[in-house]
């Protein structure tokens, strides 16, 4: 009886012992997945991180690219828009004209550029005319405008909002290939600045 009693008990002891080692290794292995989960949870996240970062770091370039291609270079007939102090306005250069003299009139240099544009007043407050006269000519050198022909259709009226009126420029310049004429050229801080570009070879005349 007393050896049935002692091989009862020592079944009981050897299943409670084998029992609480059982848990203690299920809760390692729990512990263990719970510290690998939380490892990666923290890559995925310093990943993301890390993506966001090279993407913020692309975004000043993109936007950088998108001010560089507001500055393209325009053609014959193409509009450009202006915002300055002075108001809103977009300017088309329609045509120009290579001349030895005007009025009996000679240059000082090789020849007479006399560039024809149209402005419309796209602002809400009236614009001078005279304010748009910020334009320089660009050949092989720097060309001298020259307003003091009294044959040149100057732009000398005031534009109200949605008015729309057509106009010359004058320059005195020697020849060129081709010629870059800059509106508000060094005044990009207060008006935007354009550029059209032609050859000589589109000249009307």
């Amino acid at each position: 009886m007393k050896k049935i009693i002692f091989a009862s008990l020592a079944m009981v002891l050897a299943a409670t012992v084998i029992g609480c080692s059982s848990g203690d290794t299920e809760e390692q292995i729990s512990g263990d997945n719970e510290s690998t989960n939380q490892e990666e949870t923290t890559e995925d996240v310093s990943n993301q991180d890390s993506n966001s970062e090279e993407e913020n770091d692309e975004s000043p370039e993109q936007q950088s690219q998108g001010e560089t291609d507001s500055n393209e270079i325009l053609s014959l007939g193409e509009t450009g828009k202006v915002e300055s102090t002075v108001g809103d306005y977009e300017v088309t250069v329609q045509s120009f004209e290579i001349l030895e003299t005007i009025d009996g009139e000679e240059p000082l240099q090789d020849n007479f550029i006399l560039v024809d544009f149209e402005v419309t007043n796209t602002g809400n407050n009236a614009i001078e005319g005279k304010d748009i006269y910020d334009a320089m000519l660009f050949g092989e050198v720097l060309s001298t405008e020259n307003t003091s022909i009294e044959s040149i259709d100057l732009l000398d009226e005031t534009l109200e909002s949605g008015d729309g009126a057509t106009a010359q420029f004058l320059f005195d310049l020697r020849d060129s290939d081709s010629y870059d004429l800059v509106l508000n050229a060094g005044l990009s801080g207060v008006a935007t600045e354009i550029t059209w570009r032609f050859s000589a070879d589109e000249a009307s005349n």
